[in-house]
């Protein structure tokens, strides 16, 4: 660590701790004196942060949705869907099958297996 350009003596390991330990002294009690005038503000934590961001965000979105009622108001409605018609209860499905000879198809066959009973009263 001869270089010329650089000085390297604070990286000398050989060098006085001494004047290490003073300049930390110094700087503890610059610290302790500063905190015990108040002078020293703690550091925010995620709570009040969260709090500092809450207003203006329920601001934002207020505004936002004032905004975009105009726009809304302007989209047109879809007209009703007509009620499907009621779907065949899984016997008629199956008769409707054996009366035309159709073959189902494993996936025909698994809806109507787990297809729900139908209600008391009805075949």
């Amino acid at each position: 660590m001869t270089d010329p350009r650089f000085d390297f003596r604070a990286l000398d390991p050989a060098r006085d701790d001494d004047h290490d330990a003073r300049i930390a002294g110094i700087v503890a009690s610059a610290m302790a004196a500063r905190r015990s005038d108040g002078d020293v503000a703690r550091s925010p934590g995620v709570l009040d942060l969260l709090a500092r961001w809450t207003a203006p965000a329920l601001a934002a979105a207020a505004a936002i949705a004032l905004l975009s009622l105009p726009a809304l108001a302007r989209l047109e409605r879809p007209a009703a869907a007509a009620t499907p018609a009621p779907s065949p209860s899984p016997y008629e499905r199956v008769a409707s099958w054996v009366h035309s000879n159709h073959e189902p198809s494993p996936i025909e066959l698994f809806t109507v297996l787990e297809a729900p009973a139908p209600p008391a009263g009805r075949p």
